[in-house]
């Protein structure tokens, strides 16, 4: 949605209800999953930003939104929903005959939010509550880059 000039807010939505109805991955849970909820599937997702674009700045400030989960296909260990706020700015320079380069900023994670994206998934239905989920799983902390590239 266009606000004025180059500033536009924009966002999306996602809403997504996943449930099991027969599944048995491991003997001792004979039907024990159903009606349960997929274990690494979110239920609702999404992004809100304001983004800004003319022929030589572009910026945007957008914060994603991942809904809560669950470690197992048990549901026993949940993973509550988490917010990441990135920002990006770039200067665009456009030469002689069309050619252009951008140079740019990224920031990612922004406020440094910690959150576990995942659990032990080499565990599945052994996850039990009170035990540590794994390190990979978690969302990486604020991390910056610069990038410039060249169209011609």
């Amino acid at each position: 949605m266009r606000i004025f000039g180059g500033l536009s807010f924009e966002g999306n939505a996602t809403y997504e209800h996943d449930i099991y109805t027969k599944y048995t991955p491991v003997a001792a849970c004979n039907g024990l999953l159903w009606e349960t909820q997929c274990s690494a599937s979110r239920t609702c997702w999404g992004n809100l930003g304001l983004y800004y674009k003319d022929s030589l700045f572009d910026a945007a400030l957008f914060d994603s939104f991942t809904g809560r989960t669950f470690t197992s296909d048990l549901n026993n260990i949940e993973l509550p929903s988490y917010h990441i706020v990135r920002l990006d700015a770039g200067f665009t320079r456009t030469f002689a005959g069309g050619d252009r380069a951008r140079i740019g900023i990224s920031v990612y994670n922004l406020f440094e939010r910690t959150a576990v994206s995942e659990g032990s998934p080499r565990q599945g239905t052994l996850q039990n509550t009170g035990q540590a989920t794994s390190s990979a799983g978690k969302v990486l902390r604020g991390a910056s880059w610069l990038d410039c590239s060249f169209e011609f």
